[in-house]
Parts: structure tokens; sequence; C-alpha cells
């Protein structure tokens, strides 16, 4: 039980930012939605504060970061308490009546409950014995994340080390947003106790799983959220990478939440979910140097999406932008001073290469011949189930022969993971290292990042419409009432 210790801060904290910033947003299962993601939430904020406590005060770093961490919560919890009273619902405020679903519908979702939750203790099942084999996790874990955890936590005073050139084989340059979740976990147990980030990789895990039931339960139906999740925790391929313990995992959690939240803000228009959409993407660059990659894409897809919107003013584009933008930078500026300012180091993918061997290797057509090859290899094995067939399948579907709807933006999901695999693709024909070498260390886990984006968008091309289920997404009962209550305002004043 010592193991939950540290997360229930930070997953109070996560908790608290999502019921401040969704108050008054029109956001469907909006509780829901704040308990899949508050666990996460709150591991990046106290990752971000551990940070800067010991860039600035590394002496008092451990209690500083709790504290920070501690006085943010109370904070949050005090503007949600003024919020409630200056926002209590009027009284004019109808509720709207839930039908009743029939015996059938109750039937089909306790069914596909049951067949999410067999497959989620099928899961738990392979983790825990994976982990009790091995608990240390594999090379990665061990000489990147774990060994910057140990230099926080056995010597705040000297946890600059970590960046040591004479320790250039542990990828000193890597972001560390999972090294300062566990030295977290191991101030505040004031040990280094295995089990901790044994349980913050099952969390992700969880996490990731969970924001795309919400997604597809919102936006789609129970029958497809339930389903997917389900698929998705069957796939071998997260199974054995959760259960290696690798950054993998969160990385791919902060691209499906980034790209999902900035979705929703495009859908509802909302500068608070714009903001969200910002901050997971500025956790993938906190999490690993291929996050980087993906919030240019994500920031490049919101500014085309944003100027080709007709649905909002300039003025609102702007302030959607904006707080896109904050958010990204909170968790982004630790990354940015880190490479700046402390590991003195580049990524192997631009060392000691001048512009000409840029073109050079972009034109090099045998290269590449062998990378779109490894590619179609590797999402045609068995261990995806089929997922990437049933995404081209929908990918056809949705594009050819679907009506869709007007500022629906569900194709930014099919864009997205097109981005992201083709900027792979440009990764690996520049790198120095021989192609062999990164496609058979690096492939099987990059298809990890956009693969949950993958799955939404196949579910959510061919899932049953929100009307074969017993609850629907699209209606909001807190936005129907505040259109009641201004209709009923109105009335008065012109009365």
């Amino acid at each position: 039980m010592i193991t939950f210790l540290p997360i229930i801060l930070p997953a109070a904290l996560g908790f608290l930012c999502c019921i401040f910033l969704l108050k008054q947003s029109a956001l469907p299962y909006k509780n829901f939605f704040s308990l899949t993601l508050a666990p996460a939430i709150g591991c990046g904020i106290v990752s971000v504060t551990l940070f800067f406590s010991y860039t600035f005060n590394a002496r008092q770093a451990k209690v500083l970061s709790f504290w920070l961490a501690t006085a943010l919560a109370f904070i949050l919890g005090l503007m949600i308490i003024i919020q409630k009273i200056k926002f209590r619902t009027h009284p004019l405020a109808s509720k709207q009546p839930h039908a009743r679903p029939g015996i059938f519908k109750i039937l089909t979702i306790l069914l596909l409950s049951g067949l999410f939750l067999f497959c989620a203790y099928t899961y738990l099942k392979y983790f825990l014995s994976k982990t009790s084999l091995n608990p240390i996790g594999g090379w990665d874990v061990i000489f990147f994340w774990h060994l910057k955890a140990r230099f926080f936590f056995r010597e705040p005073v000297l946890w600059k080390g970590m960046f040591s050139p004479n320790l250039i084989w542990s990828n000193i340059d890597y972001p560390l947003l999972i090294p300062g979740i566990i030295a977290w976990g191991w101030n505040l147990l004031h040990e280094e106790f295995f089990t901790w980030p044994i349980f913050i990789s099952a969390v992700y895990m969880l996490s990731l799983s969970l924001i795309i039931l919400w997604y597809l339960a919102a936006y789609r139906s129970w029958w497809s959220a339930l389903t997917a999740a389900a698929f998705l925790v069957t796939l071998p391929n997260y199974r054995f990478w959760s259960a290696a313990l690798y950054c993998d995992i969160p990385l791919a959690f902060h691209i499906t939440s980034g790209a999902l939240l900035l979705i929703c803000a495009l859908r509802h228009g909302e500068t608070r979910l714009f903001f969200l959409s910002g901050f997971f993407s500025g956790l993938a660059v906190w999490t690993k140097n291929e996050g980087a990659l993906f919030s240019l894409w994500l920031i490049i897809v919101t500014l085309i999406s944003l100027s080709f919107s007709k649905q909002f003013s300039g003025k609102q584009k702007i302030f959607f932008l904006m707080a896109f933008i904050i958010a990204w930078l909170i968790p982004a500026s630790a990354y940015f001073y880190m490479k700046l300012f402390l590991s003195g180091a580049q990524t192997h993918l631009i060392q000691e290469k001048e512009f000409g061997e840029f073109i050079t290797a972009l034109s090099d057509w045998p290269r590449l011949q062998f990378i779109l090859v490894s590619f179609a290899a590797h999402i045609l094995h068995m261990r995806w189930h089929g997922l990437w067939l049933f995404f081209l399948a929908a990918s056809v579907i949705y594009f050819l022969f679907s009506k869709r709807q007007k500022n629906d933006y569900q194709s930014l999901s099919f864009i997205l993971v097109m981005l992201i695999e083709c900027g792979y693709i440009l990764v690996f024909m520049l790198a120095p290292k021989t192609i062999e070498y990164h496609i058979k260390t690096a492939l099987s886990r990059l298809l990890l990042h956009s693969a949950p984006l993958a799955l939404v968008f196949t579910f959510e091309t061919f899932g049953l419409n929100a009307a074969w289920f017993p609850f629907k997404k699209l209606s909001n009962p807190e936005t129907e009432n505040a259109d009641n209550l201004k209709t009923s305002l109105n009335s008065s004043c012109e009365g």
C-alpha cells in the first residue's frame, strides 16, 4: 500500500485542475474525463515543479517540490469554491429528463463492460507476471530513466551530474518527465522503492485506455468506446512495452490526449480545451525527444485549423491560440531550459551534420525503400491484430464514402497519424547510424505513439451511432441548462 502514497497528491492536483478548468465547459462526461486524466496531469505537474525546484534551489528541492504541489492544490481548491459560489446554478434552469434505456441496450452495455473488464484483467495479469520477473525494466529504463531519477534522489546538490559528458552513453539530453515522477515518489517514500516505477507505468497504460474510452463514449457510442478500449489492452505491443517500463506508453498517452483535446476544442470552441490540449502537447515534449516532433505537428495543425475555420471570429482564434501556446510553454519551458543550459548536447539526429549531408540523405532512394518496407512489415505483424489494416479501411470509407458533418474535425486524427509516421520516416532518413540499427531498436516502439489515434479514427468511423446506445453524447445537460437560463433571463429583461 505504501506505493500508492506518492500518487495521492498528484491525482488530487490533476483532478482539481480539471474541475477548475471544465466547470463551465460543454464537454460531455466531465467527471469521468477528470478522473481519467487526473493522475497523468498531476504527475506532469509535479515532474515540472520538481525540475525547477532542483534548478533554483537544489539543497531544498525535495521539500520545495512537495510544498509547491501542495500549495497549487490548495489554491485550486479555493478557486473552485469561489467559482462555485459565483456561478451557482440559477433556479430557472431546468433539468433535462433522461430516457430509460430498453432491456436490450442494458444487456448490451453490461456485456461490453464485462468484455472490457475481462481484457483489463488479462492485461493486468500479464503486466504483474512480467514485472515480477523483471521489476527493474529494460535497458533504457535502467540506464536512462532510473539513472537520472537517482541523481535527483541520492544527492540533490549534485543532481546536474546526470548531464556529465562522461555519461554520454545515457543520452544526457533526454527529457526528464519520467525521472522526475520517479524521483518525486522516492522523495516521499524516502527510499528507492522499486514498485513505484512499475505503478507509474500501469497508471499511464490505464489512462491511455480510459482517454480512448471517454472520447468514443462522448462522441460516438459506449459500444464503440468499450470495444476500442478492450482492443487496446489486448495488443501485445502495449502489453510488452508497458511491462518493460519504457516511456513510450506515457508519450502515447500525451500524444493521444493532446490530439483528441484539440479536436474537442475545435468542436466546442472553448479556450479551456485549447489550454488542456497545449498542456498535453508540452508534456509530450517533456517526455521524449519524439514528443517535440509531435508538438510541432500539432501546432501546425492547430494554426491551419483555426485559420480556415469560419465558426470563430478573429478575436476568438487569437485567444484560442494564446491559451494553447501558454499551456504548452509550462512543461516545454523545462525542456528548452534543459536543452539550452544543462545538457550541452545535441540529439543524434543533428549531431555533426551539415546542410549538404541532409540533402544527400534525403535523396537516398534505397534507404527510403528499405524504411517503407520495414514499416509495412511492422504494421502487418500479428502483434497489431490487424489495427493498421482496419485503419486503412476506415480511411477509405471516411474520405470516399461517408457523409462528413461540418466542423466535425474527425479527420484531424487521421492527419496527425500520417504526419507522425512521415516525421519518423524523415528522421530515419537523416539518422547517422545504420538504418538497420534504428529499425531494430526503435520502429516497433515508434508505432506505439500514433496507434491510439489510429484506433480512435477507426472506431469513430466504423462505430455505431450514439442513437443505438442508451446515452446520447452531444446533448450536454449543463449546456442545455445554460441555454434555458439565457433564454429565461432574456425574456425577463425584455418584459
